[in-house]
């Protein structure tokens, strides 16, 4: 058993290393958002970087300034949101069987 335990993390350890590659990756890919009205365009990555972030020209003369910074909040939260479940999801999709098999087994000795 001992030699099954030894494979196992070796080939986990392979195999997170792969995950944390992807994951680096993946943390840098721009997601754009724009608000319904289409006013508000923000460009972020998962990783929670601001990368752009357009208003359309009528937008400060459209809100008093307590108004605009409120819409540009919510929507740089809403940008940051989406950018982080397109990570997660794609993410997931990215982890190896042999990662999921090791957290399955570890979970199974924990209860045990």
């Amino acid at each position: 058993m001992d030699d099954d335990w030894e494979k196992i993390a070796r080939e986990t350890a392979q195999a997170m290393e792969q995950v944390a590659q992807a994951a680096t990756h993946l943390a840098q890919q721009e997601v754009t958002w724009r608000s319904e009205d289409r006013r508000i365009t923000v460009r972020v990555t998962a990783g929670g970087t601001i990368t752009g972030l357009e208003l359309s020209p009528a937008m400060p003369q459209r809100y008093d300034s307590a108004e605009l910074a409120r819409r540009l909040a919510d929507a740089l939260k809403a940008a940051q949101l989406k950018a982080r479940r397109e990570f997660n999801d794609v993410f997931e999709q990215s982890i190896p069987p042999r990662v999921a098999e090791t957290n399955r087994l570890i979970r199974e000795s924990v209860r045990e």
